[in-house]
C-alpha cells in the first residue's frame, strides 16, 4: 500500500468566530478551479516553463462534509497539519495587525499555495519519494481531487490576530512516486461519470 506525504490527513486565548460566506467558499472554489484550469489548458508557467495539457484534470465542487471537519480542525487552532486525518490537507497561517474580512484570506490562501510553483517549481509532473516543499500546490493541482471543504478561523496573539485556513480535499493527493495528473489534450481523457468542461472534467 502506498504512504502518503505529510501533506494528507483523514483556550482562553480570545477567539473571534469565524466561518466562510458564502462569497467566500466561491472564491475557494473558483480559485481552485481557475488554477486547475490553467494547467490543463498548458498555461500555467511555473518556475520551470509550463507544465504539460492535462487530460484528466476534475473539477473542484465543494463538499459540507470536508469543510465541516475542516471548520473543527481549524477552532483548535492548530499550529501543524492533522496526523489523524484521511483526507488532503492544506494550511495557511497569517498575521495580521488588526481583524480582517474572513473571506479576504481565500484568496490569499490559494495564491500562497499556488505561488510554491513559481518559487520552487517542479520538473515534470511526477511527485518523489518524500514530502515536496511544493505539496501544497502539488494538492490543489492532482487531477484525481474533486472535491473540496475548507474552514476558518482566528484569534488574539499577542498584539496580532491570527489566522488559519484549513482546506481539506478528497480524493486526497501527494502520492508518492505517482503523477499529478495523465498528460495529453485538455479533458480528452475524463473519468467515467464526467464530461469536459472548458478544460476541466465535471
Amino acid at each position: 500500500m502506498h504512504l502518503k506525504l505529510l501533506f494528507l490527513c483523514v483556550s482562553l486565548i480570545p477567539v473571534i468566530s469565524a466561518v466562510f460566506t458564502a462569497a467566500g467558499i466561491r472564491a475557494l472554489v473558483d480559485g481552485h478551479n481557475a488554477f486547475r484550469r490553467k494547467i490543463a489548458k498548458g498555461q500555467y508557467h511555473q518556475k520551470y516553463g509550463k507544465f504539460p495539457e492535462a487530460s484528466n484534470m476534475r473539477k473542484i465542487h465543494w463538499d459540507r462534509n470536508l469543510a465541516q471537519g475542516a471548520q473543527a480542525f481549524a477552532n483548535r487552532h492548530p499550529n501543524g497539519h492533522d496526523d489523524n486525518c484521511k483526507t488532503g490537507e492544506n494550511m495557511y497561517w497569517m498575521y495580521d495587525m488588526g481583524p480582517t474580512s474572513h473571506d479576504s484570506h481565500a484568496p490569499r490562501a490559494i495564491k500562497m499555495w499556488g505561488d510554491e510553483f513559481i518559487s520552487l517549481g517542479m520538473v515534470g509532473i511526477k511527485t518523489g519519494n518524500g514530502v515536496g516543499a511544493n505539496g501544497h500546490a502539488t494538492q490543489m493541482a492532482w487531477a484525481d481531487t474533486s472535491k473540496l471543504g475548507c474552514g476558518i478561523s482566528n484569534w488574539k496573539d499577542g498584539k496580532y490576530m491570527k489566522t488559519v485556513v484549513v482546506c481539506r480535499y478528497m480524493s486526497p493527493g501527494n502520492w508518492p512516486n505517482a503523477l499529478m495528473y495523465k498528460p495529453g489534450a485538455p479533458a480528452s481523457r475524463c473519468p467515467a461519470g464526467t464530461r469536459p468542461d472548458n478544460g476541466l472534467c465535471a
